[in-house]
């Protein structure tokens, strides 16, 4: 059932699941068997900004065990202005061709600074690259709602 509005969702309870939807944007999973804890983080270019990912594991239990960054749009189809490819350049760093923002290498620079010791997976393909896959909000003009999911 939906909780609402988020950008990320932390929790301990066995047998709760969480996530959040996204339309380019970077959805990262954290998972810490030990304390039974995971967590979801939405993080495009304004969560990146704002330091979402830290924000995130400042607020984990315990070093996670498993992180994963979800399908997202690659560097070669996310162009930005310069504006914003400061701000995320400037909270995250990262690697980032001249006018685009590679979003998977600034989630995993993000997570590295915040004390992430685990290795970051990537799973899936760019989300424009791949309609037949994916929406995205530069490729179809419409974006999803950022809606945390609780089940349980």
């Amino acid at each position: 059932r939906p909780l609402g509005d988020a950008d990320a969702l932390l929790t301990r309870t066995r047998g709760v699941a969480v996530g959040v939807r996204t339309a380019d944007c970077g959805p990262v999973l954290l998972f810490a068997p030990d304390v039974g804890a995971v967590a979801a983080v939405h993080a495009g270019w304004r969560g990146l900004a704002s330091g979402a990912v830290e924000a995130l594991l400042r607020s984990f239990p315990e070093e996670p065990e498993l992180a994963v960054a979800g399908p997202c749009i690659c560097a070669s189809c996310y162009c930005v202005g310069g504006d914003v490819r400061k701000l995320v350049i400037d909270r995250s760093g990262g690697e980032h061709p001249e006018g685009r923002l590679d979003l998977r290498a600034a989630l995993v620079s993000q997570a590295r600074a915040a004390g992430l010791a685990c290795a970051m997976m990537h799973a899936g393909p760019c989300t424009m690259c791949r309609p037949d896959m994916f929406h995205s909000f530069r490729r179809d003009g419409t974006g999803l709602r950022n809606i945390a999911w609780l089940e349980g």
